[in-house]
C-alpha cells in the first residue's frame, strides 16, 4: 500500500495500527488526511475501525482495502459510511480512489469554512444592525418572507412569533403611504435590478398582525 501511494506521487507519513485502542490513540494524535483499513483482522475488523473513525471525524476519508470481502459485506460497509473500497487484486483502482476521496474531502472542508465564515459574518451584521437600529428581510418571488434579521421584530416592536410572513402583511403595519410607494418603486427596481431606498414608519394604529 505504501509503495503504491509513493508510486502515485504521494509523500506518505503513516502510522500502522491493528487494535481499537491504538486506532483511537492514532486518531487523537494528529490530523490525518485518509484512513485505510483491511476488512478482517484478528480481534478487530473494518466495520469497527470505520465506526471509530466516523465517531472521531465524520468527513475523514476511509478506504477499505481487502482481498476477502464479499459483495454483500462491501455494500454494508459502504452504507455504514466508508468512502470507498478497493480489492487487493485490483490495486490499479487505488490511486484514482485516493485522488477522488482527498479532493472530495477538501471540498467538504471548504464548505465548512465557508459556512463558518458566513455564520461569523451574519453574527457581525446582526450586532451592527442592532447598534444602528437597522434590519433586513429576504423575500421570495411572491413576497413571502424567507428569512429576516433578528433586529426586525425588535424594531417593529413585535414578538418573533407574531412577525408577518409576507410583504403585504408587513405593509399593513406601516403608515398609509407605504403600499402605493412600495408598489411604484418595486416594479421598476425588479426590472432594472437597482436597489431603492424607501423610508416608512410603523403606523401606531396598526393592530397585532396575523402571521
Amino acid at each position: 500500500l505504501l509503495s503504491l501511494l509513493k508510486q502515485g506521487g504521494y509523500e506518505v507519513s503513516h502510522e500502522w495500527v491493528h487494535t481499537a485502542a491504538a486506532t483511537r490513540a492514532a486518531l487523537a494524535s494528529r490530523r490525518w488526511d485518509i484512513v485505510f483499513s483491511d476488512f478482517g483482522m484478528p480481534g478487530f475488523d473494518g466495520l469497527a475501525a470505520l465506526n471509530l473513525v466516523r465517531d472521531h471525524d465524520p468527513d475523514l476519508p476511509f478506504i477499505l482495502v481487502s482481498g476477502s470481502i464479499g459483495e454483500n459485506s462491501a455494500v454494508d460497509i459502504m452504507k455504514a459510511g466508508a468512502s470507498n473500497y478497493v480489492m487487493k487484486g485490483n490495486s490499479v483502482r487505488l490511486i484514482p480512489a485516493v485522488h477522488r476521496e482527498l479532493h472530495d474531502s477538501e471540498l467538504r472542508h471548504e464548505r465548512k469554512r465557508a459556512r463558518e465564515a458566513l455564520r461569523v459574518s451574519e453574527a457581525g451584521l446582526s450586532r451592527a444592525q442592532l447598534v444602528a437600529k437597522l434590519a433586513h428581510v429576504v423575500t421570495g418571488a411572491l413576497g413571502e418572507f424567507e428569512t429576516w434579521s433578528e433586529t426586525l421584530p425588535v424594531l417593529l416592536g413585535l414578538d418573533r412569533a407574531l412577525m408577518p410572513r409576507r410583504t403585504r402583511a408587513l405593509l399593513d403595519l406601516l403608515d398609509t403611504g407605504a403600499p402605493p410607494v412600495m408598489r411604484a418603486n418595486s416594479i421598476p427596481a425588479r426590472r432594472t435590478g437597482n436597489s431603492v431606498d424607501l423610508r416608512h414608519r410603523r403606523d401606531p394604529r396598526a393592530g397585532t398582525p396575523t402571521p
